[in-house]
């Protein structure tokens, strides 16, 4: 078929007016799953089924660097707002914590014990008064696993960790489907998570955050 012969390409295009700006393809292994600026967009950064995270040269297309990251599929990446620290989470049921300087170092491995679709650090970790080392993540079995329609156990909520001692901190319930994707408020007081049930939720963090010892 037509479809067969569309080779795995990365694209950059200027949207005003529209222009292609960059297209990556010999070199693309596989097909990538999701593409993202890294720091100073100077960078791409992709994601793949098969484990691996790749950092192109965003002007070039050039391939920097190769990350062994996942034993599974990788399913998201996220950063922090300066972009030097990135996330990323997979179906193997880690997250794992990295740095975006010339080494791309793993900083800290977070083991769930659930597939997971997304992951993002809080907008307050580096907040000069009361930071926030938290990070969020959300999946669950996919539906054709679940047994039962108990929303706990495909494991579905989204769960809070410190991202320092690599602890769960607690878990926050709400959908009867696996959780596809999360992102935090910019001012970190809540976040909003996406599930398969077709649902959008809101949440908000109560007082309790901001001032029990528990989430410090």
């Amino acid at each position: 078929s037509s479809a067969e012969l569309v080779p795995n390409r990365i694209m950059v295009w200027q949207f005003q007016p529209p222009k292609k700006l960059l297209s990556i393809d010999n070199d693309l292994p596989m097909k990538a799953t999701k593409v993202k600026w890294g720091p100073f967009d100077e960078t791409l950064v992709s994601i793949f089924e098969e484990g691996y995270i790749i950092i192109w040269d965003a002007a070039k297309g050039a391939k920097i660097h190769q990350i062994d990251a996942h034993k599974g599929p990788v399913t998201g990446i996220s950063f922090t707002e300066d972009r030097m620290l990135m996330l990323s989470c997979s179906k193997d049921q880690s997250a794992k914590l990295w740095t975006m300087d010339e080494e791309y170092e793993l900083v800290k491995a977070f083991e769930t014990d659930r597939p997971l679709n997304d992951a993002a650090i809080s907008p307050l970790y580096n907040a000069e008064k009361d930071p926030k080392y938290h990070i969020l993540m959300g999946g669950g079995q996919d539906a054709k696993d679940v047994t039962t329609t108990a929303g706990s156990s495909g494991k579905f909520e989204a769960i809070l960790w410190n991202m320092v001692f690599g602890e769960e901190i607690g878990s926050v319930k709400g959908h009867f489907g696996p959780m596809n994707t999360l992102a935090w408020r910019r001012d970190g007081k809540g976040f909003v998570t996406g599930g398969e049930d077709g649902y959008v939720r809101v949440h908000h963090w109560d007082k309790d955050y901001f001032t029990s010892k528990k989430f410090e």
